[in-house]
């Protein structure tokens, strides 16, 4: 039986939500706008230069072309949690593997934060992806994916900012 997600829902009654529309005030004025995503790539992108060859070719958000092929996208956790976070990523990977290429690339998702242990499996065990966050200025990542990059020649434990 697979780990129960935190904070999942409980089976129960068929509760459908309202189809109805609806109308939302939103209040004008300047909005502060987080380059949090972009430190993210921007960090973990001077670490993997270290031992990789890796660009940013937009749109997506980061690619190892050396020595092996890794498409990155990074998602920054925030309040929505990193599971959100995990679920948005996933679908861009694999267009970006379908689109962009290369076709035999490796799909990393990156974030900012630590997703739990659950998570970690869930990525690489039923998803077959690579998962890696930013910590204190480290690059970790879970078993598998950290196996798979050793064995590539990148050490994450020895690329500390």
């Amino acid at each position: 039986m697979p780990p129960k997600l935190p904070n999942a829902p409980s089976p129960g009654v068929f509760r459908p939500k309202s189809a109805e529309d609806y109308r939302a005030q939103i209040q004008g004025g300047f909005q502060v706008r987080s380059r949090k995503h972009e430190a993210l790539v921007r960090i973990a992108g001077e670490l993997l230069l270290r031992k990789a060859t890796v660009t940013t070719p937009h749109p997506v958000d980061l690619r190892m072309t050396s020595p092996v092929p890794v498409i990155f996208e990074a998602k920054t956790v925030g309040s929505r949690g990193p599971g959100a976070a995990i679920r948005e990523a996933v679908g861009q990977l694999y267009e970006y593997r379908y689109f962009i290429g290369p076709r035999d690339a490796r799909l990393c998702v990156l974030l900012d934060d630590d997703p739990g242990a659950v998570l970690v499996q869930y990525v690489e065990d039923e998803l077959g992806l690579m998962i890696a966050w930013l910590a204190d200025g480290v690059l970790r990542a879970g078993p598998v994916t950290s196996d798979s990059l050793r064995s590539a020649g990148i050490d994450l434990a020895q690329l500390a900012a």
